[in-house]
């Protein structure tokens, strides 16, 4: 059975974190091959960056915590959306739908271990660091302290939910529509 992660060769991972993709789709780039390294520290002219390096570890903790309704709701949007390309018909019946939980659930709980967590937010601010403030302000817009904000999973799914689908279609290459 194929993974996401050689099916995702395109550069989008199945359970790449939310603030990623965000910046990601918010800077313009989409895989590491086309994102230029972060600068040490951000230009002088960019204005006061916000460490989100807090945010982000509790972001990962409730991602965990709640990864029984989390998981299916990342795969539920791509398939919905078609991202990567394909998903949409390994997921159109019940039985390919859960074959792709199992295979994302397996994947997020090696992607999001804990010890994990300080290098992703650590990489996390390095992009937001190089980030333009109309970018970072559009990326703070969002939403997504809102959501560490729900007292429970199914709250806080429902509102990464949200976030999610506007990330992806923002990262959507031009002329993409599906699904929106």
């Amino acid at each position: 059975m194929m993974g996401f992660r050689p099916a995702l060769a395109s550069g989008t991972c199945l359970v790449l974190p939310l603030a990623v993709i965000a910046a990601a789709a918010l800077s313009g780039c989409t895989t590491s091959r086309t994102c230029p390294a972060a600068p040490a520290r951000p230009p002088a002219t960019s204005g006061p960056v916000i460490d989100i390096r807090t945010t982000c570890a509790m972001e990962l903790k409730r991602q965990l915590k709640c990864m029984d309704t989390f998981v299916p709701m990342i795969v539920d949007t791509r398939i919905r959306l078609d991202l990567p390309r394909g998903i949409a018909a390994r997921g159109k019946d019940e039985t390919g739908r859960a074959e792709l939980i199992a295979i994302a659930k397996k994947e997020f709980v090696v992607d999001k271990a804990p010890e994990r967590h300080k290098r992703i937010c650590d990489g996390r601010q390095a992009v937001v660091e190089a980030m333009p403030p109309e970018r970072l302000k559009a990326l703070t817009a969002m939403g997504l302290d809102e959501c560490l904000a729900e007292p429970d999973c199914q709250g806080f799914t429902k509102c990464q939910a949200r976030v999610l689908e506007k990330m992806l279609v923002a990262a959507r290459p031009h002329g993409e529509r599906r699904g929106e």
